[in-house]
């Protein structure tokens, strides 16, 4: 908290920004500027849950309401902002939170770095919970089970899942069952869990289908624990998440974002003494009574009261899924035109089609794969590649 210049912090109201936001008021004198995006899809905004926390610290608060029109005007930026074919969708709030702080501020804390260093991401107990699951069953049912899969069509599996539509989310935000179960056919066919994660964690599952002469890489092989224990691997995906996720990813997407609007950010998560303190505490205190990031919990209950933070975690997620098939539509097609992939000459065409199909008729959600494409085409389009 130590500057010259006007201070903030990006409050999103969940566990890591909430803490650092109270930690911030209790060692000022004066109310700290806090700063949210929010969205008017419901399923998607956790503007409602910050606020009711700025109120709560005392702090002085601001959000902004992103709706698709002002997405659409960001995209173009992207390819600039990011210098890269940078694919995270959340880069588009992150980038008009860090435009809504500079107004205001000049350096701007944030909660990043505490699901790494807490366990905090919900797939680390369900990948473990799903990964133990399958080891029960033999290697021949396994495959006996994943053949079935892989082989039935999309069309007869969502034929004969069709009891289940309407239990699944309107917004299409997890996608299909028949999608799911295809999924799980692959995840079968994992030999250990170095593959398995591996699989899970990719945007595209077919990488020699969308780059042509590719080959998959395993990003996690060399760090994989011999000892497949629970606390073994639960810190293997921490362990991967702080060296390969965090600063690849949610730290770039952070700072280029802010620097492009001339905001400094810091991350109190990361500081060295407090990653090196945490590397000592125990997996059982971290998760505690199936609660993952108890200790942060019992912290911030010290400053909110319960009931403003303990909910599912939402992430800093995009409605991208929807926008893409309405307002992002038009611009999707023309990243996405068969022509422009195949004179691209990295990308191959009919996969992507496919996927871009299959999202556009509503029973698949592929944002995650068909944004890694659209911003790789849009990075190669702003630099005539």
């Amino acid at each position: 908290m130590i500057a010259d210049v006007p201070l903030g912090v990006f409050l999103s109201g969940g566990i890591d920004s909430s803490l650092v936001t109270a930690l911030m008021q209790v060692n000022s004198s004066k109310p700290v500027k806090t700063f949210t995006i929010g969205f008017y899809e419901k399923k998607y905004n956790e503007a409602r849950y910050a606020k009711e926390v700025a109120k709560h610290l005392g702090t002085e608060h601001t959000e902004l309401y992103l709706d698709p029109k002002e997405a659409i005007n960001i995209i173009p930026e992207l390819p600039c902002i990011y210098d890269e074919p940078f694919a995270d969708d959340s880069q588009i709030p992150t980038i008009l939170v860090s435009r809504l702080a500079r107004k205001n501020v000049t350096v701007s804390l944030s909660g990043d770095g505490g699901d790494e260093l807490f366990c905090g991401y919900s797939r680390y107990p369900n990948d473990f919970f799903r990964w133990n699951s399958i080891t029960k069953l033999s290697p021949g049912l396994r495959n006996f089970v994943s053949t079935i899969l892989l082989k039935t069509p999309f069309t007869i599996l969502d034929f004969l899942l069709l009891w289940t539509k309407p239990f699944r989310a309107p917004d299409g935000k997890k996608g299909s069952y028949a999608s799911a179960f295809k999924k799980l056919g692959k995840e079968l066919r994992c030999k250990d869990f170095a593959q398995f994660y591996d699989f899970r964690i990719s945007n595209w599952k077919e990488i020699a289908g969308v780059v042509p002469e590719s080959k998959d890489i395993s990003l996690m092989s060399d760090i994989l624990p011999l000892n497949e224990d629970r606390t073994a691997l639960y810190k293997y995906m921490m362990s991967f998440d702080a060296l390969q996720y965090l600063p690849d990813d949610i730290l770039v997407k952070v700072d280029r974002a802010a620097m492009a609007n001339s905001l400094e950010t810091r991350v109190p998560f990361l500081d060295h003494r407090l990653v090196t303190f945490t590397s000592k505490i125990p997996l059982s205190i971290k998760i505690y009574n199936g609660q993952q990031k108890w200790l942060l919990k019992k912290l911030l209950h010290k400053f909110v009261p319960q009931s403003l933070f303990e909910r599912s975690k939402m992430g800093f997620a995009v409605p991208i899924a929807a926008w893409l098939r309405g307002p992002l539509r038009e611009w999707g097609e023309e990243m996405l035109d068969a022509q422009s992939l195949t004179e691209g000459g990295h990308l191959a065409a009919p996969l992507i089609r496919e996927k871009w199909k299959e999202h556009l008729d509503g029973n698949h959600n592929w944002q995650g794969p068909l944004w890694n494409a659209l911003m790789f085409q849009a990075w190669l389009n702003k630099n005539n590649l």
